[in-house]
């Protein structure tokens, strides 16, 4: 098990506004200037950019308490390098967002691309393979387009097809989307990061029902971008509550390479073998400043019949809008 703290501020800015005193003259006070009609009409509102730019930089660095030469810090993929300030990735994201409340088809895109040291293990195969051989390199966090379409159900369903971060876990790629520096075991792991292929989202009442087909784990198409030559499925089910938000998702298909053997030596089969990958995420609003995060995942490949799972716990407790504090501890086995 372990646990780590930290402390994420922001800057707090102050916008002071001063007014002089008014003084009368011995001058007659001027007429009032008339009111304005009462069904006037309001300025129209600033249009909405079709394109939408953002970016972020992290760096950081983690260090264990072994003592002599510099070692890598054990479990660790993403924060492997005991001591060394690493650029873990420098992003610029560009999108035009689909509106999935609208009652009409509409469409966007995001594509997203990084550069840095997490690039080593949310590399997608077959997608700039062999680009650098340093422990900064270049990956897309994202790369798909998207729509929404007003059918079956009244919140209607969003398609997206191309690169696209996975459903499963309570972590993800991006920096901003996470509280903790570090990773969980779960997500260094236990679960997949991004897929290649198509996801639908149909929107009901109180749950999200997430379908869809890609080429697998971290994969793309092609010899160079599939370890095999098989599909998977990827589903998941989210309820949406008002303190509580559970999240169900699975990855299920064959993921092993051409050419594997099991550990005794017999050729496992890689279109068929099947790995299976089930995840659940609940989020408790305890109270309004305090928020708790489960993490439970389990895994199995029947190619090489090992299994491994676990749970991870985050507390986070927001101390005011610009300081929180928050706890992890975890369990893993595998």
């Amino acid at each position: 098990m372990r646990t780590s703290t930290f402390i994420r501020s922001t800057g707090i800015a102050l916008v002071l506004a001063a007014a002089a005193p008014a003084f009368a003259d011995d001058q007659s006070t001027p007429a009032a200037p008339p009111a304005a009609p009462a069904d006037a009409a309001a300025a129209p509102a600033a249009p909405t950019p079709f394109l939408k730019w953002s970016g972020h930089v992290e760096v950081g660095d983690t260090a264990t308490t072994q003592t002599g030469a510099r070692s890598l810090n054990w479990g660790h993929l993403f924060t492997d390098r005991d001591g060394e300030v690493l650029l873990n990735q420098a992003s610029i994201a560009v999108e035009h967002d689909i509106d999935s409340s609208s009652k009409k088809t509409n469409w966007g895109f995001r594509v997203q691309g990084v550069y840095g040291a997490d690039a080593r293990y949310t590399h997608t195969l077959g997608i700039l393979n062999n680009t650098t051989d340093g422990i900064n390199q270049f990956d897309f966090f994202e790369a798909d387009v998207q729509a929404h379409f007003p059918v079956l159900t009244p919140g209607g369903m969003d398609v997206k097809a191309g690169i696209y971060p996975t459903l499963l876990g309570a972590e993800v790629m991006d920096a901003t989307g996470n509280f903790f520096y570090t990773h969980n075991y779960i997500f260094n792991f236990g679960v997949p990061l991004k897929h290649t292929g198509v996801l639908t989202t149909t929107h009901f009442k109180t749950f999200d029902l997430m379908l869809g087909v890609d080429s697998g784990i971290n994969s793309s198409f092609g010899t160079a971008g599939d370890a095999n030559g098989a599909p998977a499925f990827l589903g998941g089910l989210t309820y949406n509550g008002k303190l509580v938000t559970v999240a169900f998702s699975t990855h299920i298909g064959p993921e092993d390479a051409r050419g594997s053997v099991d550990f005794s030596g017999r050729p496992i089969d890689a279109n068929t073998a099947m790995r299976y990958l089930f995840d659940t995420v609940i989020t408790y609003k305890i109270s309004p400043k305090l928020t708790s995060l489960t993490d439970m995942n389990y895994i199995q490949d029947d190619g090489y019949h090992v299994s491994g799972g676990g749970i991870s716990e985050q507390m986070v407790y927001t101390y005011n809008d610009y300081l929180s504090f928050g706890l992890r501890g975890e369990v893993w086995d595998d």
